[in-house]
């Protein structure tokens, strides 16, 4: 299925989770972005558990590239650095988030809704997110991740927690970012990600992944 389809998919959900007609409440979020810059203060610090296992990935930025040969559909990081301009439509329900390539949409629960039992909850590779949205501030926290690959390509695992405070002024997004794990993480990595607004008339252009244009080919064939 093209990005395009995916996209119309989310933003059906999106309306009907709100039970409200399908039409996103304009923001100052609202629209496309394009990153422009990441900064980090310092890199990150593993633990000797983390430096095991990151030592075992081979990497294309913040993904697995044999993954992305196989056009695995990726998650967090990779959504807000590496998947191209990204979609924001924000509701009464939640905060939507739709990459252009390669990547699992984001929901942002910001009307306090109840959060799911850990117990019976599947990670996944975006996990699961809740905030709070005021005036042009989104604070945002993300559990519940499956493991994979982290910022700055460190492992991600299970017990990743990430928190975003998403600014908006004008026609600049900021997403200033701490990523935290005990296993594989000695201190919290923070990073922040500055994005730009694209003309209101931009249309993403159709993203389709064959895995075959890159010379992988199934058992057998």
């Amino acid at each position: 299925m093209s990005i395009s389809g995916l996209r119309m998919i989310g933003i059906l959900a999106l309306g009907v989770a709100a039970g409200a007609p399908v039409l996103a409440a304009q923001s100052a979020f609202s629209g496309f972005w394009s990153l422009s810059r990441r900064t980090a203060s310092a890199p990150p610090e593993l633990t000797p558990a983390g430096k095991a296992q990151q030592a075992q990935f081979k990497l294309n930025g913040e993904a697995l590239a044999d993954d992305l040969l196989w056009c695995v559909d990726q998650g967090l990081p990779f959504d807000m650095d590496q998947a191209g301009p990204i979609d924001i439509i924000v509701d009464r329900q939640e905060f939507f988030i739709s990459p252009d390539v390669l990547a699992i949409p984001r929901h942002i629960y910001i009307a306090g809704q109840k959060h799911p039992d850990p117990d019976g909850y599947d990670p996944t590779v975006v996990g699961y997110s809740f905030g709070s949205l005021k005036g042009n501030t989104l604070t945002a926290t993300t559990v519940g991740l499956l493991d994979g690959v982290g910022p700055a390509g460190i492992p991600r695992t299970g017990t990743a927690k990430v928190q975003e405070i998403f600014k908006v002024s004008g026609d600049l997004l900021t997403v200033a970012t701490t990523w935290s794990d005990p296993k594989v993480l000695r201190k919290p990595y923070r990073y922040t990600l500055q994005f730009h607004r694209l003309p209101k008339d931009y249309a993403p252009p159709e993203y389709y992944c064959d895995a075959r244009s890159h010379g992988m080919r199934l058992p057998g064939h």
